[in-house]
């Protein structure tokens, strides 16, 4: 614990490169080391890749789907999300490429499938992995949650899909464009709000309070005196990013919007691409082309203006420490979302992004000096910049919050060894 978590990290990570490479065996297998208990131990994982794997079938989008939005998040669901794959390989059996020669793996072992019905106390087995877990998060990250960043990500996300509603109602085409969009969006609004609600419901902040509290006496006994200032170390944390943790998420839901990411993103490789002599710029125009392409597909003016207005107002309104472009705008032009609109109405006269036909005629004659005057691409940029910032003294307090966190993870069970986590 002398190395700062850096350090650590970089030592660690150098170790499992070493053990990954030594022990795949040629490439015959994939090995994983990953990190459990924030850290605190690391497992080994052997796994043997097989890349041909085709569609089967899946249940209809009415099963699928069933519930919709009203019972996403919600128990108990009653949903068909899922889908049937299998598994080919080479006829020895042997990890394949895709071939119309590769027959259905035949595994060693397997599930049966019962037709049989269930009784009431049958065996039940839930097999599944989360991707990650907040089990163990502080009070402190809690109570941040409940009353800075996710009733953020709750205003910010309601705030764009209701100006996204107004342009898909209209439009059965744009409706069709930004389903995913805005299902996506809806998705986590949903479940934000409802772990606001539920940590309220359920006092859990108050809980795992109770239990600091233990730790910490438990921590200040002398032979366990290396904990005795983890918990201050993240209470500090916690009261020094609370406007932060608001900040952010207000910003995050910004960068969902195009017009707000797009022009920063493609700015810079058109800005890159004038650079360049004719030789190099043969090269990578198709990699040009598909990323315009890409950022322009379903791409409905209208509506991504109003999103951004919408989204630039509240945070130029609500969120403390803006980016500072916008905070110029918003003192020079207001801060409504009818000044914000005007704003990027005037700023889209004088840019090329205004549409994916304009971004394609700036490659026939590049010029970088289009792009740096291009205000549309000076707002994308500021956003893009912000949410990239992060102070030194930001770095420095999620280092110490990162240490004291593990090692928080450590003492708890430590202080508890028979507990079962």
């Amino acid at each position: 614990d002398m190395m700062s978590e850096k350090e650590r990290e970089a030592a660690i990570n150098k170790e499992i490169a070493l053990i990954e490479q030594e022990n795949n065996e040629g490439g015959k297998y994939t090995v994983s080391v990953r990190p459990f208990y924030s850290g605190n131990e690391y497992y080994y994982f052997v796994y043997q890749d097989f890349p041909d794997v085709r569609l089967v079938g899946t249940p209809p989008n009415s099963i699928g789907k069933f519930g919709g939005d009203t019972d996403n998040w919600e128990w108990p669901r009653h949903t068909g999300d899922f889908a049937l794959f299998r598994v080919y390989t080479d006829k020895d059996g042997n990890p394949a490429e895709y071939s119309p020669n590769n027959i259905p793996m035949k595994p060693k072992y397997h599930l049966t499938t019962s037709l049989k019905g269930f009784e009431e106390n049958d065996f039940a087995m839930i097999l599944g992995y989360p991707g990650r877990t907040n089990r163990w998060m502080p009070s402190g990250g809690i109570d941040q949650n409940v009353n800075y960043a996710y009733p953020a990500w709750v205003e910010a996300s309601r705030t764009a899909m209701d100006a996204m509603e107004k342009h898909m109602s209209q439009n059965q085409q744009v409706k069709l464009d930004y389903a995913s969009s805005y299902a996506g969006i809806a998705n986590y609004w949903k479940n934000r709000q409802g772990m606001i609600d539920a940590l309220k419901l359920h006092k859990t902040s108050d809980s795992k309070r109770a239990e600091e509290m233990k730790f910490q006496k438990w921590a200040s006994k002398k032979k366990n005196r290396k904990y005795a200032n983890v918990m201050n170390v993240i209470n500090d944390y916690y009261s020094k990013t609370n406007e932060i943790a608001r900040h952010n998420n207000y910003l995050m839901i910004m960068l969902r919007n195009r017009l707000a990411i797009a022009p920063a993103v493609l700015g810079n490789a058109l800005t890159f691409y004038a650079d360049q002599n004719d030789a190099k710029k043969a090269e990578i125009l198709p990699t040009i082309k598909e990323e315009i392409a890409s950022r322009y597909d379903g791409f409905y003016l209208p509506l991504e203006k109003e999103v951004l207005a919408a989204e630039l107002a509240l945070y130029s309104q609500k969120a403390k420490d803006i980016a500072p472009e916008i905070a110029r705008i918003a003192k020079e032009h207001g801060n409504s979302k009818e000044a914000w609109l005007k704003y990027i109405d005037d700023a889209l006269t004088n840019s090329i992004f205004v549409s994916q036909e304009k971004v394609e005629r700036f490659l026939e004659n590049p010029d970088k000096e289009v792009i740096i005057n291009d205000p549309i691409f000076a707002l994308s940029s500021d956003i893009l910049t912000r949410y990239r910032y992060k102070s030194e003294d930001e770095k420095q307090w999620d280092e110490d919050f990162q240490k004291a966190y593990r090692m928080m993870i450590q003492g708890m069970r430590e202080q508890n060894p028979d507990k079962k986590y």
